[in-house]
């Protein structure tokens, strides 16, 4: 869940500084640093300094993991027709 949220907050705001992420998703720099690290890896985000830039495949990858969330959480029943 934590990806999905940082890559949340990076899609909806462009670009987000590591410390400013950091205070929003209530978490250390270095985690953020390290999950940025990962990101940027797979394309889909870019680093600059301590800039995070999000990519086209920022918003893919959210989508992705919001909608899996959703048939996870209908597959364990908490969600209902």
């Amino acid at each position: 869940m934590f990806r999905n949220e940082f890559l949340q907050v990076v899609w909806e705001k462009g670009w987000v500084d590591v410390q400013e992420l950091a205070r929003l998703l209530n978490t250390t720099e270095d985690l953020i640093e390290a999950e940025a690290g990962v990101c940027a890896a797979h394309g889909w985000i870019r680093m600059l300094d301590s800039l995070i830039v999000a990519t086209p495949a920022s918003f893919f990858i959210f989508m992705m993991q919001f909608i899996l969330t959703l048939h996870m959480a209908e597959a364990v029943g908490f969600l209902s027709h």
